[in-house]
């Protein structure tokens, strides 16, 4: 088993006062702010740091309510301000989560405590947080994100923040995230826990705590309905931890930060009985094979879905056609309300009735559909691009955040996305290529790979005259994507002109008047999607020569791997082909000075050819590059940072061409 993974027994279900002072042996002091904290101008362990937090310091507890309990979350932290460009760490979100179900339980911000401490003229000032600043934005259907700005915030500021959510939502814990996009000294979660509540917790992106310590709490047992216990404590700290600062290019930050999670693994009630949640992948199966929203959503599903096929005539179809007949039917009558979800919340008949839905619900009801049509068909669970992998090594259902379906056509399976009209209904768009999915089968489970399908790739061709007198060109530019890129040309521009010659001018290219946009449609997804227009191009005219740049603006002008190391994975999403042709008529009174040397090299994880031919007055330049792999380890990246070097370099050579005398 991955040494990440360890597994606590917690009980999670009594009644306490919350203390004001977070952990028994705290001894950073909320609201001990010194004139030496203030006046500290460098981060002991990042001298180049603009901002580090001081101390975060959490606790879990559990506290009762009527016939139930809530989980209390209390935090304090202490952030300092080192630098004009550390200011921007002075804005904090805190996520709340809500449900849509029942009586819309949500959690309950509390007790905000919140002060910017300065130095002024020897003494120290205190701004508090003025409440009616602090607002809310709801970034999706179950998630609020509380939004908190300090005050007065200037260079050698220290922020302080202490606050407490009530939370109705046991099955899973808030995580704690250990690391920031700045240097944290020291991070603290404490659990309390009692002998009701059974979790396992996860440990991601470290080896060991740096301290782990478990005892039990002095002091007289602690009662509920009848029953004695002892309240316990877990404690787990981290120390010095560095910023994390590689944003570009990665799977998602969740990969990435060092963090603890939890998961419900058993419940016990006051008389005994006992209710295991999981602790296998199947026995996860089977929980999800009962659940009214999941299992049980498919087989709700199949009269109205059966009156679909035969409303459609499309059970008279051979077997190879009913599959892709269902998916557009599916993608055609049902849109996707950008939400991702694991479970359905609205019934079928109210799916259809809206004609909207989450990625549950319709890829779901597509399950059922294809089942009724005679086609084996199993839900998958994935986790997004940007959620985080799943670890494979305990079944955390936190993992996943979306489902997909897989289906058997002919001998093979094929994985489907009913959420993507744009995308082909043999493939899935981009956001699920993220590792490993889980096919879960009625009881049993199966790991299928979320890999890339199909080549995606841009072709842009590109034909050049001059005008009269020499002075610039008419241009001639034809862009041509495929795959993945195709989908992605298809949702920004669509037959949107606009939009589409935002495509040329963000390359410093004038849009013309010109712009026609081909095969942008769903009814054109195995054709690639053209763009094509029209411009004129200046050209550059030095001693005399005529100096032009063969793919006026549209290759790669910047190394996107400009940094110097790397300690993550550069993620791409999916391999790339790009390819770029040029033809230019020599004017008349001119000939060729300098043409860019043709040039080639072949790797495992990368090629690049570069050919320059010249016939009659006819200048030639074709270039290609393949990025043959997704995903490049951190040992790799110096590699890939030379690959793009070689590329950029070689792309902006430019042709020159003199005057005949």
């Amino acid at each position: 088993m991955n040494r990440n993974l360890l597994t606590l027994l917690l009980a999670l279900c009594c009644y306490f006062q919350v203390s004001r002072a977070i952990a028994q042996d705290n001894k950073t002091g909320f609201g001990t702010v010194t004139e030496a904290d203030l006046k500290m101008n460098a981060c002991s362990t990042d001298t180049s740091a603009p901002a580090f937090v001081v101390f975060d310091q959490g606790e879990i507890s559990f506290a009762p309510t009527e016939g139930n309990f809530d989980v209390v979350y209390t935090r304090q932290m202490r952030i300092k301000i080192l630098k004009k460009s550390g200011i921007r760490f002075s804005e904090m979100s805190i996520p709340l989560y809500f449900s849509n179900k029942g009586d819309h339980p949500r959690d309950d911000f509390r007790e905000l405590k919140a002060f910017t401490y300065n130095l002024a003229g020897g003494k120290i000032t205190k701004t508090k947080v003025d409440p009616k600043t602090v607002y809310e934005q709801k970034a999706t259907d179950y998630l609020m994100i509380k939004k908190i700005a300090f005050p007065d915030v200037h260079e050698g500021s220290v922020l302080e923040i202490r606050y407490e959510i009530r939370s109705p939502f046991k099955f899973r814990l808030h995580s704690w995230v250990f690391q920031r996009h700045i240097p944290v000294i020291y991070s603290e979660c404490v659990l309390k826990y009692t002998p009701f509540f059974l979790y396992t917790y996860l440990l991601k992106n470290a080896d060991k705590f740096d301290e782990y310590k478990e005892y039990q709490q002095e002091g007289l047992d602690k009662e509920f309905y009848g029953t004695s216990y002892k309240e316990g404590i877990c404690r787990f700290v981290m120390k010095n931890l560095p910023a994390y600062t590689e944003t570009e290019f990665i799977s998602s930050e969740e990969d990435n930060l060092i963090t603890l999670r939890f998961q419900m693994n058993k419940f016990t009630n006051t008389r005994g009985v006992s209710e295991n949640q999981c602790s296998t992948w199947d026995e996860l199966a089977k929980l999800l094979k009962d659940d009214s929203d999941f299992g049980k959503y498919v087989t709700s599903c199949q009269s109205v879905a059966r009156q679909i096929l035969d409303d459609n005539k499309i059970m008279a179809l051979p077997p190879a056609d009913r599959f892709n007949a269902i998916v557009s039917w599916v993608k055609t009558n049902l849109s996707w309300n950008e939400y991702h979800r694991v479970y359905a919340e609205i019934k079928p008949k109210e799916l259809l009735k809206r004609k909207s839905g989450n990625s549950a619900e319709i890829n779901l009801f597509l399950c059922s559909m294809l089942n009724e049509a005679g086609l084996e068909a199993w839900p998958v669970l994935i986790s997004t691009h940007g959620n985080g992998k799943v670890i494979r090594d305990y079944p955390f259902m936190d993992f996943f955040n979306y489902v997909i379906v897989a289906v058997k056509t002919g001998e093979k399976w094929v994985l489907t996305d009913a959420t993507e009209p744009l995308c082909e209904n043999g493939t899935f768009p981009p956001r699920c290529i993220n590792g490993k999915g889980l096919l879960v089968k009625g009881e049993k489970t199966l790991w299928v790979d979320l890999a890339p399908k199909g080549l995606s790739s841009v072709e842009n061709r590109i034909r050049l005259r001059f005008k009269q007198g020499a002075d610039s060109l008419e241009a001639r530019f034809t862009t041509m994507a495929k795959g993945y890129n195709a989908l992605r040309f298809r949702r920004i521009y669509g037959h949107d002109p606009v939009e589409a010659r935002k495509y040329f001018s963000e390359k410093g290219i004038e849009a013309g008047d010109s712009l026609v946009i081909s095969n942008a449609g769903a009814d054109s997804l195995m054709k690639p999607c053209i763009l094509s227009m029209n411009s004129i191009i200046p050209v550059e005219i030095s001693d005399k020569m005529l100096v032009i740049e063969p793919f006026c603006g549209l290759a790669i002008r910047k190394n996107p791997f400009d940094k110097p190391t790397r300690k993550f994975p550069v993620d791409l999403v999916y391999p790339e082909n790009v390819t770029l042709v040029m033809e230019l008529v020599v004017p008349e009174g001119y000939r060729i000075k300098q043409l860019p040397e043709s040039f080639s090299w072949d790797h495992d994880q990368m090629s690049f050819s570069f050919v320059t031919q010249a016939t009659g007055d006819k200048i030639m330049c074709h270039a290609f590059y393949s990025v043959k792999n997704a995903v490049f380890a951190p040992e790799e990246y110096l590699k890939l940072q030379l690959y793009f070097a070689d590329i950029v370099k070689k792309l902006n050579e430019k042709i020159f061409l003199e005057k005949i005398s």
